[in-house]
Order: C-alpha cells, then sequence, then structure tokens
C-alpha cells in the first residue's frame, strides 16, 4: 500500500466522522472539510450574528484584493526603475540609443531624460 492510499483511507474516515457526528475538528483536512467547516458556523449564526460576519468577510476580501493591487503596482514600479536604472548604465557606457531602446522597451525620448 502506497502513501496515497492511507490518505485517501484518511480523508475517507474523516468525512464519515463528520457525517456520524456532525462535528468536524479542526485537524480534519479531507478535501472539503474546511469548506463544511465554514459552512457549519454559519448555520449556527443568529441572523445579526451572520450579517456581521458576511461583512467581515467581504472587508476581508477586499482588503486582501487592494494588498494584491498594490503588490502589484510595486512590482510593476519596481520593474520600471530596473529598466530606467538600465538604460542609465548603458548610456553611461555610451552604447547607442537605438540598442538601448530595444533593450529595454523604453522610448528614445524616456532614455534622453535620464
Amino acid at each position: 500500500m502506497d502513501d496515497s492510499d492511507n490518505v485517501a483511507k484518511s480523508s475517507l474516515e474523516e468525512w464519515i466522522s463528520f457525517l456520524q457526528t456532525g462535528d468536524i475538528p479542526e485537524s480534519f483536512t479531507a478535501p472539503g472539510l474546511p469548506e463544511a467547516r465554514e459552512r457549519l458556523k454559519e448555520a449556527g449564526m443568529s441572523d445579526e450574528e451572520l450579517r456581521r460576519y458576511r461583512g467581515y468577510m467581504d472587508n476581508l476580501r477586499d482588503a486582501r484584493s487592494a494588498l494584491s493591487t498594490s503588490y502589484m503596482d510595486g512590482e510593476e514600479k519596481g520593474k520600471a526603475a530596473a529598466k530606467a536604472e538600465d538604460a542609465k548604465n548603458m548610456k553611461t557606457e555610451g552604447i547607442n540609443v537605438d540598442v538601448i531602446s530595444r533593450v529595454t522597451g523604453l522610448s528614445a525620448e524616456e532614455i534622453a531624460g535620464l
């Protein structure tokens, strides 16, 4: 028996345990059980708790999205700065502006401004 058999057996056992008891311990990791655990938590909430919980989850999603966007923006700015630095160094070495433009993707005007 290989490890995949043990994992499958373990996952099946976790699901069977959940179906028998209605409880999903935090240690259970079978596919789908973490989501089922969240749904069970929601099912046990009052209308007010559910409204607040969903608001919290919406805010969390928005914050993650903003963070991801900020990261990508910063990454793009860093790439642009690196291109400019490379172009500046090539310009200092006397490399032809057309070559610098092809290598960095910067326009001749952008390179002239460095």
